[in-house]
């Protein structure tokens, strides 16, 4: 049985596709200050009661850095210090079919973070359709431990079972903690059936009414609880990340089930 479910918190950054790209950066530097906001509105409650959220790109943070003054640069590495912000190593989410040296300059801003004082050891990648396997020796030689990833099957296919967990060797042998969660889209819409596409205003009311199903059902997509119930799994790793939706800031090592 699942004793615990983690839930990666954050905006999935997809470049010029919802928005024009001028619009998507500016939207995304707000979403870093209404973090920042919510974690000092919440600072006072409960641990498991603050506010967290997870940068999925680390492009998108170096763009906000850049323009960011002192105050909100330091606001940003205190949260961070305080384990209430996270960011993910690479700088977009990228096609599989990149060359090795065009996945490296994809770390380039990971790099410039680390310079800065921001601590990271996890990647993501989602709503893609694969990635190579040189990734894994790639995150290794760049000090990243741990990995998550949600595969778009509309033109990929991802590894069973998911959601799980498992070691991804390289071609060396060397071994990454990989996470392998459903696609932003299958969580809410698909495996919580909550629809409401369309508008937040529609959305809102489904996520207050939802229940777990208890239909029975071979694939998580169409029954999470089903398929959770059948595993042994100490805990479960999902992203709910949308095109404008926020986590926990946990780093992937961090789970010992796997391990």
């Amino acid at each position: 049985m699942v004793d615990e479910l983690w839930l990666i918190h954050h905006s999935h950054t997809d470049i010029g596709f919802t928005q024009p790209q001028r619009i998507v950066f500016e939207l995304h530097n707000q979403f870093i200050d209404q973090a920042l906001d919510l974690m000092d509105q919440t600072a006072d409650l409960p641990d498991d009661a603050r506010f967290r959220w997870t940068c999925e790109s680390a492009g998108i943070v170096w763009r906000w850095w850049a323009q960011a003054g002192a105050k909100q640069q330091r606001r940003f590495l205190a949260a961070v210090q305080a384990g209430t912000l996270d960011v993910a190593a690479f700088r977009w989410n990228m096609t599989p079919l990149a060359d090795h040296a065009l996945f490296a300059q994809q770390l380039q801003e990971a790099g410039w973070l680390r310079a800065e004082g921001v601590p990271i050891r996890s990647a993501m990648q989602s709503d893609i359709n694969g990635l190579p396997w040189g990734t894994v020796r790639l995150l290794l030689d760049h000090g990243i431990d741990g990995f998550s990833m949600a595969i778009n099957e509309h033109f990929g296919r991802a590894v069973t079972p998911r959601p799980g967990a498992f070691w991804w060797a390289s071609p060396d042998g060397e071994k990454l903690l990989t996470y392998n969660g459903p696609h932003y889209h299958s969580t809410p819409n698909r495996a919580m059936r909550l629809g409401g596409e369309s508008s937040v205003e529609e959305a809102i009311p489904a996520w207050r009414s939802w229940r777990p199903t208890a239909t029975p059902c071979r694939c998580w997509a169409c029954s999470p609880p089903t398929s959770i119930s059948r595993t042994t799994t100490r805990r479960i790793f999902i992203s709910l990340g949308s095109c404008s939706a926020g986590t926990r800031a946990v780093s992937p090592s961090a789970c010992d089930s796997a391990r």
